[in-house]
């Protein structure tokens, strides 16, 4: 039922004129996104994909949201996925401070009056959740947290559990 709609998100979603940008970690790791420009907004959102995702794919739907209402939108491939860098996933832990150099990176772009929204799902709610703890420059305004998960501990269990049969 939904497959067709993602699958026209995705397709109209490529179509859309935007940008591959590339920032470094803290700890050296080359990490990707793609940034699809509305005029002359001052409002952009970073969205966060979920576990073994990526941005394009997590986001072709809300994309087209995000850009109809005056939204610049940064799709970021969290470390170890997509085209970032990386070897092992940190499940928002590292990830939140990939997180604060987007948003300095935005804010270096865009210029000091920028507005910014983090947006995180699964994976990548828990990173923005993780983010909004630390301190952050000023034009970060919201955060929006789609289905974060309340422990690592508790998402490997329950993968053993339900895929692996194991207590």
């Amino acid at each position: 039922l939904y497959i067709p709609t993602i699958r026209a998100a995705k397709e109209w979603l490529q179509e859309q004129p935007g940008e591959e940008v590339w920032i470094t970690s803290h700890d050296g790791l080359r990490l990707y996104g793609k940034f699809f420009p509305c005029g002359d907004s001052e409002k952009t959102v970073i969205c966060f994909h979920g576990y073994t995702s990526e941005g394009a794919n997590d986001y072709s739907t809300l994309a087209k949201f995000y850009l109809k209402n005056g939204f610049n939108l940064l799709l970021v491939d969290q470390r170890a996925h997509g085209k970032s860098e990386g070897t092992y996933i940190g499940f928002g832990c590292l990830d939140r401070f990939d997180a604060k150099a987007w948003v300095e990176y935005i804010v270096q772009r865009q210029g000091e009056d920028c507005r910014i929204l983090l947006h995180g799902d699964s994976m990548g709610a828990a990173t923005v959740l993780m983010t909004a703890g630390l301190e952050l420059p000023p034009q970060v305004k919201a955060v929006v947290s789609d289905c974060a998960f309340t422990s690592a501990w508790d998402v490997f269990s329950a993968v053993l559990k339900n895929r692996y049969h194991l207590p």
